[in-house]
């Protein structure tokens, strides 16, 4: 049984409409020219991924542009909280000797003598637990103030929280070591009154 390819197979549908037309015979019949005989449209670049994200509708928020007095103004806080920081190191490292220093400076006319008050460990640990706070906040603020600064943000209040966290905590601080240590009782009596 062989075929023959000039007449089609009788189980096969006659065709119709140029199904088995060839490209030639279907340009001549429609006056449309031959494909492959104009020339080629010249390729169509893709987009590269920079010009896709400008174009594409993106999650991420625009930087603003930074106001231009916001950099030198935090990096000048943050240069004022490093001084505070290593300025205090001592002060804060043997708390309990630099009060009771103020303590024997103050004026006998406030009613009180202090100039014998031994402050105890209390003091000593209160002062150091309160070194470690500032530096932890520190370092927070650079981070932070960093972190915004790179992505083109306002970073000029990081610092000044910072200052603000470490003043409230030399007040608690202060509070909680003139409660507990009982050699400044004669202080809190005279303030109370």
């Amino acid at each position: 049984m062989s075929d023959n390819s000039e007449t089609p197979p009788a189980s096969r549908p006659a065709p119709q409409y140029g199904e088995y037309a060839t490209p030639e015979e279907v340009a001549r019949i429609t006056g449309r020219p031959v494909p492959g005989s104009e020339p080629a449209p010249p390729p169509v670049p893709s987009p590269s991924p920079t010009e896709r994200s400008s174009s594409w509708p993106s999650d991420e928020r625009p930087a603003r542009p930074p106001l231009r007095w916001d950099p030198p103004v935090t990096i000048a806080l943050l240069m004022v909280g490093l001084w505070n920081v290593i300025t205090s190191i001592p002060a804060f490292w043997n708390l309990d000797r630099e009060l009771a220093q103020s303590f024997a400076a103050m004026p006998a006319d406030l009613g009180v003598d202090l100039s014998d008050v031994q402050l105890g460990e209390p003091t000593l640990i209160g002062g150091r637990i309160l070194l470690g706070v500032w530096i932890v906040l520190f370092l927070v603020a650079l981070g932070v103030s960093v972190t915004r600064l790179r992505a083109r943000r306002r970073a000029f209040w990081v610092p000044l929280v910072a200052g603000v966290v470490a003043i409230l905590a030399v007040v608690v601080a202060m509070t909680a070591i003139m409660l507990i240590d009982p050699g400044l009782a004669p202080l809190l009596a005279t303030s109370g009154a």
